[in-house]
């Protein structure tokens, strides 16, 4: 699995309504977390496709290490994919973002950190999210073999002509960082204290957050083992001024 569309590609020939596609990584104070993927069809779009899960071919991921959910009916009459793959450390959270986008995709130089000190744990992510090259920024190069011509199988043009919309009101995504701590980010939006981007067709958007978290056991830990020897102490100064008798 190298590039989002492969995950995708059924939905993305689809002229539906609207397709929106999420990627979070969520990120764990011990550095493991689990880096997410949810497309969510509208009404219209499950309508298109009521074989989704038939159509879908998903091989690769699980091969990879992905775990592939079977469509789920969403409120409204919608459909939901998810697929999430766990990572043990930061390096493997950002080998995870490179096989969705592949080398050449809208997702680059991800960087996922973790500095843990005594007293406290920062987690910082930044990336970029490249959509200038609109749909084919999620083409496959092998996808293009097997069908000739666009990267996508599609002319993107053609579809936005038979949908008679721009895609970029059809075709939305969002990038979430769900950090340990409390988190500032270059985000424009935020939900439940995580930060949100959603680029659009056409736009190249820089993303970076940080978290900080104090480490309570850490501090826990230290405070007992001073109060400890403050009480011993008192306890050695009270005996050392006591009359010998």
């Amino acid at each position: 699995m190298r590039r989002l569309a492969r995950a995708a590609a059924a939905l993305l020939l689809l002229a539906a309504c609207r397709v929106e596609t999420t990627v979070a990584v969520d990120a764990d104070a011990d550095g493991s977390g689990r880096v997410q993927v949810e497309v969510a069809l509208d009404r219209e779009a499950a309508r298109r496709v009521p074989d989704l899960a038939g159509q879908l071919r998903v091989d690769d991921l699980r091969a990879a290490g992905w775990e592939v959910e079977r469509p789920q009916r969403a409120d409204g009459g919608g459909l939901t994919v998810r697929l999430a793959k766990p990572y043990r450390t930061p390096a493997e959270a950002v080998e995870a973002i490179e096989e969705l986008s592949g080398s050449n995709g809208p997702f680059r130089d991800f960087r996922l950190r973790r500095d843990r000190s005594f007293l406290r744990t920062t987690t910082a992510i930044s990336g970029t999210v490249d959509l200038r090259g609109g749909l084919e920024a999620f083409g496959d190069e092998a996808l293009r073999e097997q069908l000739g011509g666009s990267l996508l199988g599609f002319d993107p043009a053609e579809l936005e002509g038979q949908l008679g919309t721009p895609l970029s009101r059809v075709f939305a995504f969002r990038v979430v960082a769900r950090l340990p701590g409390d988190v500032s980010s270059n985000a424009p939006s935020t939900a439940d204290g995580d930060a949100v981007w959603r680029p659009l067709l056409g736009e190249r958007v820089v993303l970076t957050a940080k978290a900080e978290r104090w480490n309570v056991r850490n501090i826990a830990a230290a405070t007992v083992s001073v109060a400890a020897a403050v009480g011993l102490g008192v306890v050695l100064v009270r005996r050392r001024s006591e009359p010998s008798r």
